[in-house]
């Protein structure tokens, strides 16, 4: 690269170094954490919400798991979304027994 080149920052490359990252291909909910991320920025442009987004997110996981701990992903269901930023699920339909 050099001063004045064009660069496009595609964010949802990060996660999915082979140099960083073990089949950076599956999606593994048992990851490791990365030694380095760039989910929340990096320097001084670093998100000043991180770490309530990160307690929010672990909250949230955790009150699903203790209110519907058995369940199933409906395959056939499952809508993923693609952009130049952004990655993920649009739906992903779950069926299981309420607790009672």
């Amino acid at each position: 690269m050099k001063k004045g080149d064009a660069v496009i920052y595609l964010y949802q490359s990060a996660g999915r170094d082979d140099r960083e990252f073990t089949n950076p291909d599956e999606f593994d909910i048992s990851r490791p954490k990365p030694k380095r991320s760039i989910s929340f920025g990096h320097g001084p442009h670093k998100c000043l919400g991180q770490h309530l987004a990160r307690l929010e997110g672990r909250v949230i996981i955790e009150e699903i798991l203790t209110a519907i701990p058995e369940f199933e992903i409906q395959e056939d269901g499952v809508v993923r979304t693609f952009g130049e930023f952004l990655q993920g699920y649009r739906n992903m339909p779950i069926v299981f027994k309420p607790i009672k």
